[in-house]
């Protein structure tokens, strides 16, 4: 799906844009950027799947 495709980039260069502090805070910003691309993709799914259940296609 093009909606996560563009968002995984985007939120792994956000987290790992906002890390500070040497390895430690590069390791928690890998984290922090793999829970907000799996969450990202889960919403865009969901509202992607609820629009077409609206449309009935």
């Amino acid at each position: 799906m093009l909606g996560c495709g563009l968002y995984i980039p985007l939120a792994a260069a956000v987290a790992g844009l906002n890390a500070r502090g040497g390895a430690e805070a590069v390791g928690e910003a890998t984290t922090n950027g793999v829970v907000a691309a799996s969450l990202g993709c889960l919403l865009i799914d969901l509202t992607v799947s609820l629009a077409f259940q609206f449309v009935r296609l």
